[in-house]
């Protein structure tokens, strides 16, 4: 010591000054070092704890999304279920949705299905697992679904997390939902992901992250590049804090647990390594350090250091402190492109990649949000969308004293359309039906699917009479888009019963308004269809037509239940024929049982089936002889009443034809009773201007002209010319319309 001593006092001034400069200026650079990378490692501590409890809630909502997800999955499912199950037995549901079941449990990427089932299973209404399928087959252990079960009878539906009985159980993100059937007690469809590596790693987080899911009894799944380590997965099990040693490595840990109504204890942790950040940036500012110590005075040095590293230091610490309070549009400036200018584009990257991942989960989010609104296949608002919206609608409603309504339609004959050109057709007029209601209602008006073939419409500040206008508005525009057969050459109309019902004079609240439609709808469908039934129509009261015949009253009444059509055709064509035997001079007698014939010719029709004659196509030629045997069917029918044989006479003969082409016996000229004669061409009239399944209504004019243009070869000559000048007569006069159809 005392020769150092010595040997210091004996050196040169100048290495006087120069040793204790060195010396000082190392003792700064240790200390700027030290407080420098304490600075550093603060932030990036900071920020990677921030980051590590990002990773950690957007899985855990991640997780969330999934379990909602498949529970509308399984909902969409089981209503698709009901559509095609129907009214039949629970014992049965199984058979029917059999195709359905096996088609999600394969695993086909050419189907481009949203998910790819891992469980799939089916209890009837004791609980009864009919239909238990699980793609891990290693394992026969029971799944504990109990609580999914019982919620999903009692709300509808359930979604949650569910696992196995084993020691080393397997979990499913599941959801279930009833599927309703004739039979009370009604099946239950639980369908599962399994929650497991696989999952983990859609969901694209960083490489430099693990993330792991634990539960009760450890970890179910994880992913990252460390996530193998058997001491790192250990150590995930007992952590606590935000911060955890593993061997010599330091880990930014945060935990987020899966809140779910039916879920086991589960979390989600995340594990980001600091040690290899840390290190990296102390070597940078320690190498920067060195530099500017060699070009620059110590003093010049402090206030460098102060200003252009203290400052962005700063700035990046900010934003780290922005993006972990949620702010993704927090960015660093960046204005060099040295060590910190590195940082703080580390930092915007990272920002970046959290923004692009928060955009991703709320589009992934609105996607499901729409397709648990949507109908499949109209793109309207599906059943609980459109109920929702009633619910929303009355709250309006009360709030400002306002009225709305609503109209349900129901698309007549549909299933006949089904059974002659298939469902794909009938699929095409569903179709074609949204597109004309979505079109003809108002920005303000909603539309939805509420059945199979069955719409609903909410009408803002819409009276009943403005409802029903709207109403007849839409079944006007909708015979101008008839139903195109798939040969081309056959236009059907479309047509629809619609019930109609307003708030408040029609209930207060959904379920009031909602029966009032439904019976409304349903009043339209008994008045043969093509019907609107609003407020509180009554249904139509049938009049005695053949006064003191109750029997064939009771025949007349049996074909208007059976055929609205034949009821409204009987009719038009009594009244048509009147007005063909008043031009003709005939007298009284004579006209009366021209009536009774005119309501009786088609009787006949009584032993056709209801498939040919609501047949939306033409009819094949063994059908046709079919139907042809109704004139023949009608007159046997005729008995015990006065003037029999002149009834029976004219029922029988007003399908023959002047040039005897005509059917049963083909008759010719004036072999045809005339009273058969006029009921022949008012039959005829009546049938061209009149709505069928298979075409519109012919126009008044257009009808006429066939009608004479088949004088002579079809029609008695002096019968057209009577019933072409009472026609005109009725015009000249101003009287009602001859036809109503």
């Amino acid at each position: 010591m005392t020769h150092l001593l010595h040997t210091v006092r004996d050196l040169s001034v100048r290495w006087k000054i120069i040793l204790p400069f060195v010396l000082l200026a190392t003792v700064t650079w240790f200390v700027a070092a030290s407080i420098l990378e304490r600075s550093s490692t603060e932030a990036i501590t900071t920020q990677s704890r921030a980051e590590a409890r990002r990773v950690s809630d957007a899985a855990a909502h991640h997780l969330a999304l999934r379990v909602r997800f498949i529970g509308r999955e399984v909902a969409i499912q089981c209503l698709e279920a009901e559509v095609f199950v129907g009214h039949v037995t629970a014992e049965n549901t199984v058979d029917a949705i059999r195709p359905g079941i096996t088609e999600m449990f394969m695993r086909d990427t050419s189907l481009k299905r949203p998910f790819l089932a891992d469980l799939v299973k089916v209890v009837d209404g004791d609980n009864r697992a009919v239909v238990d399928l699980r793609l891990n087959r290693l394992t026969t252990s029971a799944v504990e679904d109990k609580e999914l079960i019982a919620t999903a009878r009692e709300e509808l539906s359930a979604e949650g997390i569910i696992t196995t009985t084993s020691e080393s159980p397997t979990t499913y993100v599941a959801g279930a939902a009833g599927i309703k059937t004739a039979d009370p007690k009604s099946s239950i469809l639980i369908m599962g992901i399994e929650l497991d590596d696989e999952m983990l790693d859609e969901m694209g987080l960083s490489a430099t992250h693990d993330v792991f899911v634990v539960g009760p009894k450890g970890i179910i799944g994880a992913t990252g590049p460390t996530a193998d380590s058997a001491e790192l997965r250990e150590a995930v099990q007992l952590a606590t804090g935000d911060e955890m040693t593993v061997g010599d490595s330091t880990y930014a840990i945060a935990e987020t647990p899966i809140t779910l109504d039916i879920a086991p204890d589960l979390r989600v942790v995340a594990v980001i390594p600091l040690d290899g950040f840390v290190a990296d940036t102390g070597a940078q500012v320690q190498a920067w350090l060195v530099l500017a110590l060699g070009i620059a005075a110590f003093l010049v040095l402090a206030l460098w250091l102060s200003n252009t590293l203290t400052r962005p230091l700063r700035a990046v610490t900010a934003v780290a402190q922005e993006l972990t309070d949620g702010n993704m549009t927090a960015r660093a400036p960046i204005s060099s492109k040295d060590e910190i200018g590195t940082l703080a584009n580390a930092f915007n990257r990272m920002g970046d990649e959290l923004a692009r991942r928060d955009a991703r989960l709320s589009e992934a989010f609105a996607e499901l949000k729409f397709l648990s609104e949507t109908d499949a296949l109209t793109g309207l608002l599906n059943y609980r969308a459109i109920h929702a919206a009633i619910e929303r609608e009355i709250a309006l409603a009360k709030r400002h004293y306002r009225v709305f309504s609503i109209v349900i339609l129901d698309i007549d004959n549909l299933k006949l359309i089904n059974d002659t050109y298939g469902h794909a057709a009938g699929d095409t007029v569903i179709r074609q039906v949204a597109d004309v209601a979505r079109n003809s209602t108002r920005e303000s008006d909603l539309v939805g699917r509420h059945g199979g073939d069955e719409f609903m419409m909410i009408l803002p500040r819409t009276t009943t009479t403005q409802a029903h206008h709207v109403a007849d508005k839409l079944r006007d525009v909708m015979l101008d888009h008839p139903f195109i057969a798939p040969d081309g050459g056959l236009h059907v109309p479309i047509r629809f019963s619609l019930g109609v019902a307003t708030f408040p004079d029609d209930g207060d609240n959904s379920a009031a308004i909602l029966a009032r439609a439904d019976e409304n709808l349903y009043t339209s469908k008994r008045r043969g269809g093509d019907m609107i039934t609003s407020g509180h129509e009554p249904g139509p009261a049938r009049k005695t037509l053949l006064r003191g015949f109750s029997i064939l009253d009771s025949l007349v009444i049996a074909v208007d239940n059976k055929d609205r059509y034949t009821y409204q055709h009987s009719e038009d064509v009594t009244r048509l024929a009147l007005l063909i035997a008043d031009e003709l001079g005939l007298d009284e007698p004579t006209q009366d049982i021209l009536r009774t014939a005119g309501l009786l010719h088609d009787v006949g029709k009584i032993g056709v089936p209801d498939t040919l004659l609501r047949k939306p196509g033409r009819l094949t030629p063994l059908e046709y002889e079919h139907v042809k045997r109704h004139p023949a069917m009608g007159a046997a029918l005729i008995q015990g009443i006065p003037d029999e044989e002149e009834i029976r006479a004219a029922i029988v003969s007003h399908h023959e034809h002047w040039d005897g082409s005509g059917f049963p016996r083909g008759l010719r000229g004036t072999e045809i009773p005339l009273l058969g004669r006029i009921l022949a061409a008012a039959d005829a009239y009546s049938a061209m201007t009149s709505h069928r399944p298979y075409r519109k209504a012919l126009p008044d004019s257009e009808a006429i002209e066939q009608l004479v243009a088949g004088a002579g070869t079809q029609f008695d000559p002096d019968v057209v010319a009577a019933f072409v000048h009472a026609i005109q007569l009725h015009e000249a006069v101003g009287a009602q319309p001859v036809a109503t159809h």
